[in-house]
């Protein structure tokens, strides 16, 4: 597919016009990435930024060489394999948001004595999810709590599930509560700051975060358990890349 008389300069002019177009792609995903699905530390407790190296790569490094690769002087020819490029890379671009968008933290859950991180993917499927509760496309993860049901016969059914089935109840929109109807709780659960001293060596930044809190709980993530810094009140105010145990 190469043809001898076109130029390394041709060549790298091509290459340098995908790569604008791939940058433009990318800083679209960076915004949705990092500052709505996975803001702050949950990039690391989730394990993202391994997934957005592969995008990174695909998207930005092998589209502009493949069009490096296949540039011709036969336009013709070479539109005709610029559009099979395009779609393949931007399918994969499209698949790999998707994919990101399904595994995201959609829920930080109160559960207990610990908030624990839920994506839409970890729902069975077709649940229905109230409507107050539902994350959508845009939007930064929600905080919310998981209660047991009231009815003795649906809790007894609901811990069964955990024990038996492995179905946590932080998987069950039916059991989803405003987080500030279960502050009481929280603080009752909250633990005092000087306890993340015996897990975490804190350096001088952490230090003037961890000032402005009055509690904590731990966070419980795919890749990374971490903590979640509480006001007075009970209400979350910042997750810590810090352990919490």
């Amino acid at each position: 597919m190469i043809s001898g008389s076109v130029s390394l300069q041709e060549r790298f002019k091509a290459f340098l016009g995908h790569l604008i177009f791939s940058v433009f792609l990318l800083l679209i995903s960076l915004v949705f990435i990092f500052y709505i699905w996975y803001p702050g530390a949950l990039k690391h407790a989730t394990g993202v930024l391994t997934v957005y190296a592969i995008l990174l790569f695909v998207d930005l490094i092998l589209g502009p060489l493949l069009t490096a690769f296949v540039y011709k002087k036969d336009k013709i020819k070479f539109i005709f394999d610029m559009v099979i490029i395009l779609i393949i890379q931007v399918s994969a671009f499209l698949f790999g948001l998707y994919t990101l968008e399904k595994g995201r933290p959609a829920w930080l859950v109160f559960v207990v004595d610990d908030f624990e991180i839920i994506s839409k993917s970890q729902l069975q499927p077709n649940v229905k999810i109230p409507e107050q509760f539902q994350v959508h496309f845009w939007e930064k993860p929600q905080w919310i709590a998981a209660t047991y049901s009231d009815d003795p016969v649906i809790r007894k059914q609901q811990k069964e599930d955990e024990i038996f089935d492995g179905i946590s109840l932080t998987t069950r929109p039916e059991s989803y509560r405003a987080l500030n109807t279960k502050y009481s709780v929280i603080l009752n659960k909250a633990k005092p700051m000087d306890e993340l001293r015996r897990y975490n060596t804190i350096d001088s930044s952490e230090k003037s975060i961890l000032n402005k809190a009055n509690h904590w709980l731990p966070l419980k993530a795919p890749e990374m358990d971490m903590v979640v810094l509480l006001d007075k009140t009970g209400q979350p105010t910042k997750i810590v890349n810090l352990r919490p145990w």
